[in-house]
């Protein structure tokens, strides 16, 4: 009952007032990002609820560029956030330290890691 012109037509969806793009602060290898840091700050952005009474802002939320095991040079694209809220400067910081940008090669883990047969 929903209306499917969305699928062909995406810029129909309400866009946030704010973007912002997080750029590297150094030159290595993406060791680590801590999911469960960026979860929490795609929450605060208001795309997730802290309680059952808070509403989602279906246009909040966060893209990330670069994954681990990625090279980055300082100033690349980490990830854009989105967000309709006036006061996000926290979610920054508090985003940068999800992430552990070293000089030594960090290898990419393997995104299948094997298959089932029956």
């Amino acid at each position: 009952g929903g209306d499917v012109s969305y699928i062909d037509n995406p810029s129909k969806f309400r866009q946030s007032r704010y973007r912002s793009d997080i750029v590297a602060l150094d030159e290595g290898y993406i060791h680590e990002i801590d999911a469960y840091k960026i979860g929490l700050s795609s929450m605060h952005l208001g795309g997730g609820r802290q309680t059952k009474d808070d509403t989602i802002d279906m246009s909040a939320g966060i893209y990330l560029y670069k994954k681990v095991g990625d090279y980055v040079r300082k100033g690349d694209i980490l990830l854009t956030l989105y967000t309709s809220k006036e006061e996000y400067s926290s979610v920054i910081d508090f985003i940068y330290s999800a992430y552990h940008i070293r000089k030594e090669y960090k290898e990419k883990e393997p995104l299948i890691l094997g298959v089932i047969d029956e």
